[in-house]
Formats: structure tokens, sequence, C-alpha cells
């Protein structure tokens, strides 16, 4: 009996009309996906912008000094004038280790740092984007034992460093390198870049990556300066990072780079001034602020940040070395998801705000 059956023929019109459906839909999806790329690529955001208390957290460090007057002297509620935002300063008592620790705890939204640590962070999902630089360092320095006059000296000595796995470990060993000492050669001892001079003075290291103010101590009590970042100062690179949920409309980031522009600019017009607002705000002297301002970095302008920023620019040849010396410590990403740290449309917004100003 079943071999008696006989199958109707399909229905040419109806699988016709299945498939002209099934292809309409998918073009309708694709049509949607390419529209949501592009809005994507545009750097358009669909969430609400950030509004509320907005902390930023830094440590006494020069290039930081500028958002410290731009806070005290009122450019940042300037520049964010007509947005429900107000910006408040943490200071990380404890150093960069404390402002690593608040931005990927989301303890603030938005710090001052270095780029090496926000490679670190990125690979530990810390949703953040790197907005633009501050300066280039000229004045992380290892300082040593009085005996020890020069670099090759270091070999087989005990080297304080901040913490290993971070921004110190990079820089300590790229600056040992570019004075012809293999890291091998020494050996690392884990001390606070501001504890360095007690720590050589107490026997317990032999030198130590350190920086201001803990560098003039060093050199006061008669260590020596044995190398400087300023050999090359891109090496130490420090930053202003934000999270996530603030740059969902690039205006805010962007009037903080402006701001802090306002703050490097108010140096120029009244470096005393300047001086004193930030001695007081870190209860330094005056007169080292001065000095450290004209001597200890080179800052980065506006029109400066977008060049280094480019395809072939320093920021992003920094951060590819950065993350092949981390990959060799077992902290691996790709160089894609290193450049996914950067965002670009604050400092976009904030050239365009700038040149429409000096019309």
């Amino acid at each position: 009996m079943l071999g008696s059956l006989k199958l109707k023929e399909p229905n040419t019109f109806f699988l016709a009309a299945c498939w002209l459906t099934a292809l309409l839909v998918s073009i309708g999806f694709s049509v949607r996906f390419g529209l949501e790329l592009v809005s994507f690529g545009k750097g358009e955001r669909t969430a609400p912008p950030f509004t509320g208390d907005l902390k930023i957290a830094l440590i006494d460090w020069v290039g930081y000094y500028p958002m410290v007057v731009a806070d005290r002297k009122g450019f940042i509620e300037r520049r964010l004038q007509g947005k429900d935002v107000r910006v408040e300063l943490v200071t990380a008592a404890n150093g960069l280790g404390e402002l690593n620790d608040l931005i990927r705890t989301g303890k603030i939204h938005g710090t001052f740092g270095v780029l090496a640590d926000l490679v670190v962070l990125k690979s530990l999902q810390t949703p953040i984007r790197l907005v633009m630089v501050t300066d280039f360092s000229k004045s992380d320095v290892v300082v040593a034992r009085k005996e020890i006059r020069k670099p090759l000296d270091l070999r087989g000595k005990r080297i304080g460093i901040g913490e290993l796995g971070s921004f110190s470990e990079y820089a300590l060993v790229r600056i040992l390198e570019s004075a012809g000492v293999d890291r091998r050669s020494v050996t690392f001892r884990t001390v606070p870049p501001m504890q360095v001079p007690e720590a050589i003075e107490a026997g317990r290291i032999d030198a130590g990556y350190t920086w201001e103010p803990a560098r003039s101590r060093a050199l006061a009590s008669g260590m020596n300066e044995v190398i400087s970042s300023a050999v090359s100062p891109e090496v130490v690179l420090s930053t202003l990072a934000l999270r996530d949920e603030v740059l969902v409309s690039p205006e805010i980031a962007a009037a903080l780079i402006l701001a802090y522009f306002d703050g490097l600019a108010y140096f120029e017009e009244n470096p005393k001034e300047f001086s004193e607002i930030v001695a007081k705000y870190f209860s330094v002297q005056a007169n080292e602020v001065l000095r450290i301002m004209k001597e200890d970095s080179m800052f980065i302008d506006l029109k400066r940040n977008i060049e280094i920023f480019d395809a072939n620019g320093t920021v992003r040849k920094e951060m590819e070395a950065i993350n092949r010396f981390f990959s060799e410590r077992g902290i691996r990403q790709s160089n894609d998801s290193v450049a996914r740290l950067i965002d670009l449309a604050p400092l976009r917004e904030a050239a365009g705000l700038q040149q429409a100003e000096k019309r």
C-alpha cells in the first residue's frame, strides 16, 4: 500500500514566497545591524548622560597640579555650567595602587594615572577609557646609596619598587634597559615610592624607584640620582581616564579636559598663586611646586594630545609595548583589545570648542 502512494509535487509559488520572505527578513536584520555599527562607529550613545557627583582621584604629581588649580579657581564649575554635574577631587594618600583600586571598584568615576596601569586595569575588565595625556615625566628616577654612582653599579643590588605587575615595574625595567642594566642582574623589593629614601637609610634596599617629593629628600640626604626618565620621557606617560558611565556623552569629559588646560594656562599667567594653591592642597612648599612645574615634566597641550593619539603616535606605540611587557608576565590581551581603551571623542569635542572660543 505504501508503495502505491504518490507524493504531491511541492507548490512552486509557495516555496518561492517562503524564500522571498526569508530573504527580506535577512536583509532587514543586516541593514539594522549595519546601521547600529555605523552609529557605534560615530560614537553615538543611547544611555542618559551622567549626572550628580563625579569623583576624580589623583596623587601628588606635577602633571595633575593644573586640575587642582582648575578646581580651586572654579574653572571646572564654569566649564560644566548647564550640566547637572559636580566634580569632587579625591586624593589617594597611598599612591598609584590606591588610585587603581578606587577606579577598578567603582568608588570613583575618573582617575589621573599612568598609561601602564590603565592597560593592566583594562585586562581586568575595568570599564574605563583613556581621554587625554597630561605629561611625560622627566623626573622619575632611581636614587641610591652614595657609593652607587652610575647605572652599572646597580648590578647585584636590591632596588625598591612600588609594586610588581604594575606601572612601577614596567617603567623601572625600561629605564634600566635604557641605561644598559639587565633586569636579571638586580633584585626587586616592594617599597612604596615615597618611602624609598627612608628604606635606603634603613638598609632595606640599596636603591629605589621614585619621584618628587621623595626625590628631593633623597638628594638632600646625600643619595645619588643614578638614572632618570629624562632619557626617554614617553615611558612615564600620565593620563586622565574616566569610567564608561561618564563617557555616555563626550561633553562632560571635554569640559574636564578644557578645565585642566585652563588650570595649566593659569600657571603661565600667575605662577605664584598657582604654586600657592597647589602647595596648600598637598601640604608642600610653594617654591618647590614652582620648581617642579618648570623642570620635572613635559606637559602635552590639546593639539599635541590629538597628534600623539594618531594610529602611529606615541600613545598607541607605548600601549603596544606595555601590552607586550605584561603579556610576558601572564597578563594577556590583544593589541586590538588594548586599543579599545582609547576614547577620542572628548578630545575632538574639546578641540572644537577651543577653536570656537578663539574665533
